[in-house]
């Protein structure tokens, strides 16, 4: 029998879903932090065909404790756009322009990660990494 699909399904320039590099950069901080933090992707439902994810930072020596940096949401069918919600306060810091509407069109995958990159870069993200070792560190030294 002949098959009458394309000979290349898969596309040559290989492109990451948003999620499979938001679940590698997940598993970067945990290692970064000795797993004193830990990144967590939390579907968000929606329905078909899009998909939504939150980005939380997890602190499990603080009871699970959760910060939501930001989420997505694309179109499982054509990947790009996606679109990303952020904390008004990483918003305000990275965007210059003020705007009502806190999602942010990302048209391309290099996009993205310079995007993700300026999120994981900011003060805030900073702030928040910091204060959350420095607890999670006290936490841990109270229960030995």
């Amino acid at each position: 029998m002949e098959s009458l699909w394309p000979d290349e399904i898969a596309s040559s320039e290989q492109v990451r879903s948003p999620v499979q590099i938001l679940k590698e950069q997940a598993s970067l901080l945990g290692k970064m932090t000795k797993n004193i933090l830990l990144g967590e992707i939390q579907a968000v439902p929606t329905g078909q065909p899009n998909s939504a994810y939150a980005f939380n930072i997890l602190a499990p020596s603080l009871r699970n404790y959760r910060y939501s940096l930001f989420t997505i949401n694309y179109n499982i069918l054509n990947i790009y756009p996606v679109y990303i919600v952020l904390d008004d306060e990483i918003f305000k810091e990275i965007y210059s322009y003020k705007s009502e509407n806190k999602a942010i069109k990302i048209d391309y995958e290099n996009e993205f990660i310079t995007t993700l990159k300026n999120i994981f870069r900011s003060n805030k993200v900073k702030q928040i990494l910091t204060s959350l070792m420095v607890e999670s560190g006290a936490m841990s030294s109270n229960t030995r």
